[in-house]
């Protein structure tokens, strides 16, 4: 018997680095096959992210004195999801907080503002402006379609929002939340998906212009590439980004424009199994040159921009399910 033991835990042994060679070999074919990346949304549900965006912009006429801005802003929203197919979803995005910080030469102190802490402020017309757009944000809401690649259109921006934008006028910010403005931000938040199952390794791009008023456009060329699935989070893809950028000028612009330096790079995670981006990050950076009679003024400015998914168990009580109600006496 204790032969018969030694024997069969000779072959248990024997038998094990197979075992593993198996699981290995089942691994690899996994992690190999193409995987669909889509976005998976189903009527009524809510998805809520967390945006920050730093832009810094540093102006310099030549033989001049330089400016320096910094603005810092972090939007809470949330995306309701009305209708969706297999092919394309009807969201609605509405703003729960925005928080602003801006500093800069020419600024006698740092703007600060928060939709969800701060009251009304009276410290000039300019800011006083600027305080009545972020409050108005504040539960504004916009509607548009998103295919299951990640392709936003038919962006309609709601009546009170509408109104909040034109009353601010030429304020910074408000042409950011124009309906071209928004459209943009959404889509810049919005990774492009690939049209076919991928593995990893594979790269995709994608063209889109952002107008440039009175000057023309400039061209975003994106590429992805795929870098499969992480070993600790099955599921979930890490996507590399790189950005590179055009001007395209008009033809009636009143300035010569010149993209004299520019880079661009970033990554998101992908949840294929629920079908939702999970995090992004884009870091962008460009050194422009504008000039009209003789005169010449050179632009830097450095933008990221990182994208949150906030847990369901973070969002606002309201998301929450009701309490159940007490018993009733007897």
């Amino acid at each position: 018997m204790k032969h018969a033991a030694r024997g069969g835990t000779a072959l248990r042994n024997a038998r094990a680095p197979f075992v593993g060679l198996l699981l290995a070999l089942a691994a690899t074919a996994a992690a190999g096959e193409p995987v669909a990346l889509r976005w998976k949304l189903e009527p009524g549900q809510v998805v809520r992210y967390t945006l920050e965006q730093t832009t810094t912009l540093e102006s310099k006429p030549e033989g001049g004195r330089g400016v320096h801005t910094e603005r810092r802003q972090a939007v809470d929203f949330h995306w309701t999801v009305a209708s969706a197919a297999a092919d394309a979803a009807d969201l609605k995005l509405a703003i729960d907080r925005v928080r602003v910080r801006i500093v800069g030469d020419g600024l006698p102190s740092p703007f600060e503002f928060d939709t969800a802490a701060d009251g009304p402020r009276r410290d000039g017309p300019f800011t006083a402006r600027l305080v009545d757009l972020l409050k108005g944000l504040a539960g504004s809401e916009v509607a548009f379609r998103m295919s299951a690649r990640g392709e936003v259109g038919e962006v309609k921006l709601s009546e009170p929002l509408q109104t909040l934008i034109r009353q601010a006028g030429a304020i910074g910010g408000a042409a950011v939340f124009s309906e071209e403005g928004i459209r943009n931000l959404i889509i810049q938040a919005v990774p492009y998906l690939p049209e076919a199952p991928v593995e990893t390794g594979a790269t995709w791009s994608r063209q889109v212009a952002a107008p440039m008023p009175m000057l023309g456009a400039l061209i975003i060329d994106k590429t992805y590439t795929d870098r499969g699935p992480r070993p600790d989070e099955a599921g979930v893809h890490d996507v590399a980004v790189d950005t590179r950028f055009t001007v395209q000028q008009a033809p009636e612009a009143a300035l010569e424009v010149k993209l004299l330096k520019h880079s661009g790079s970033g990554a998101f995670a992908f949840d294929a199994r629920r079908g939702l981006v999970e995090s992004g990050r884009l870091d962008d950076a460009l050194t422009m040159a504008f000039s009209a009679q003789g005169q010449r003024v050179e632009q830097t400015t450095t933008a990221r921009i990182e994208l949150k998914l906030v847990p369901p168990a973070a969002g606002p009580a309201a998301d929450a399910p009701p309490p159940p109600a007490p018993p009733t006496p007897r």
